[in-house]
């Protein structure tokens, strides 16, 4: 026999900077917040902190620059910064930390195709983006 227990309704709760909290309480009355759907404090801050979590788990890495035939790739979790090249004469993304290219193992080189205005400008400059090869994982 299984016992369901109903979940605790008890919530920690998190202090913020009382200016924030009046501007938070003011923009919360505003027709703007109400069409968003906001209608709480805590409502309002548990959407924000789960994007700002899902955004910081899902991208590590940032193209923060290009400058001719490299685009600097930026670590978000370390603070290194790493020099994807262009290779002409293979017309593909070469990593200069992870050494490939032809597909996209490398995580710096997908981040540099994740970015839509830069894969846009490689795709007119016919650099080829490879797929990743079907691994079976049985």
């Amino acid at each position: 026999m299984t016992i369901k227990t109903k979940p605790s309704s008890v919530q920690p709760s998190v202090k913020i900077d009382q200016a924030l909290n009046r501007e938070l309480i003011k923009w919360l009355q505003t027709d703007y917040a109400k069409r968003l759907g906001f209608h709480s404090k805590a409502h309002f801050i548990t959407h924000a902190v789960r994007d700002l979590m899902f955004k910081y788990r899902t991208q590590k890495y940032l193209v923060i620059g290009r400058n001719d035939d490299v685009f600097f790739v930026k670590d978000l979790f370390e603070e290194k910064i790493t020099p994807v090249i262009i290779n002409k004469e293979k017309n593909v993304l070469q990593c200069s930390l992870c050494e490939e290219n032809i597909n996209l193992s490398c995580e710096h080189v997908v981040a540099v195709w994740g970015m839509p205005t830069f894969a846009h400008h490689l795709s007119e400059e016919k650099i080829q983006c490879c797929v990743i090869p079907y691994r079976n994982s049985f």
